[in-house]
């Protein structure tokens, strides 16, 4: 359990979670806001990132797992709406250190951590080892520190991609159990 302040706990015990991850030079934790009370919630949650065991001078990608959507750059502070009644929030906080970062995907609450294998990065290129299950499809997000054209290929598979903002969306279709996602920059 984490404290959303320093001198109150979070709701009720086992409310909040923070689990953190680091796979493949990848950082990030993953967020869990229960809602154990049949009263919805109206407010505006402001959890400090040291609450939650993260640097708060740092800067994170927030990712809403169930929403399928990304939250944008956090700083000092993860600020939510609370969820409603007997339901969560699964919220994943990327540490931002590559130009193409991971943050999160459709396929686990974990942020992935089932289906990639591992991530490589060499200049300006990602490539993510994938395994998944054949004739399935299965979306990864990522933030895109730079504006600049992209190239993309999906080896085992075939990629469609979106690009709204600074996030890109890649839904991979598994032909292959085991696929290479390659994202790269063209100028």
């Amino acid at each position: 359990m984490v404290f959303l302040h320093n001198d109150r706990p979070a709701f009720s015990t086992g409310s909040l979670w923070a689990n953190h991850f680091y796979h493949c030079g990848r950082v990030w934790a993953v967020i869990q806001i229960l809602r154990p009370s049949a009263v919805d919630g109206e407010h505006k949650l402001e959890i400090p990132l040291e609450n939650l065991n993260l640097d708060p001078k740092a800067t994170y990608s927030g990712f809403d797992f169930w929403e399928q959507k990304p939250l944008g750059l956090i700083n000092e502070k993860l600020t939510v709406d609370e969820p409603k009644a007997f339901q969560c929030k699964i919220i994943a906080l990327t540490l931002l250190k590559n130009n193409i970062e991971l943050i999160g995907s459709s396929r686990h609450v974990s942020a992935d951590i089932i289906s990639v294998k591992d991530i490589k990065y060499e200049g300006e290129t990602c490539t993510l080892c994938l395994e998944g299950i054949e004739g399935e499809s299965f979306d990864y997000w990522f933030m895109l520190n730079k504006q600049r054209g992209l190239e993309i290929e999906c080896t085992g598979g075939t990629v469609k991609s979106e690009i709204s903002d600074c996030f890109l969306k890649c839904s991979v279709s598994f032909r292959d159990k085991d696929a290479e996602l390659i994202i790269y920059r063209t100028g």
